[in-house]
């Protein structure tokens, strides 16, 4: 599934902290995030709103965001191997 991600949506751009279980989440994106986008993100992450399997669109309904999250995950999935090759701050 990874690999696909890859190839459709581009790199790993950030992550994003379930609020339930406290494991991050892979933001897949074709372009860097902007600062925008980053703060929009920890803002979400900051009011607890993000839980593993949410979408982009579900957590940000109101905007059109240039980056997706995994669906189909839940608390109990592992962490996805791209967050450790593609986080570099």
């Amino acid at each position: 599934m990874a690999s696909f991600l890859f190839k459709i949506l581009g790199k790993v751009r950030g992550r994003i902290k379930c609020s339930e279980c406290g494991k991050y989440r892979v933001i897949y994106g074709r372009h860097k995030l902007s600062a925008a986008q980053e703060n929009l993100i920890k803002r979400a992450e900051e009011e607890v709103f993000y839980v593993c399997g949410t979408s982009a669109q579900e957590l940000f309904p109101t905007k059109k965001v240039p980056f997706v999250l995994k669906e189909g995950q839940n608390c109990l999935s592992v962490i996805e191997t791209t967050y450790y090759a593609g986080i570099v701050k």
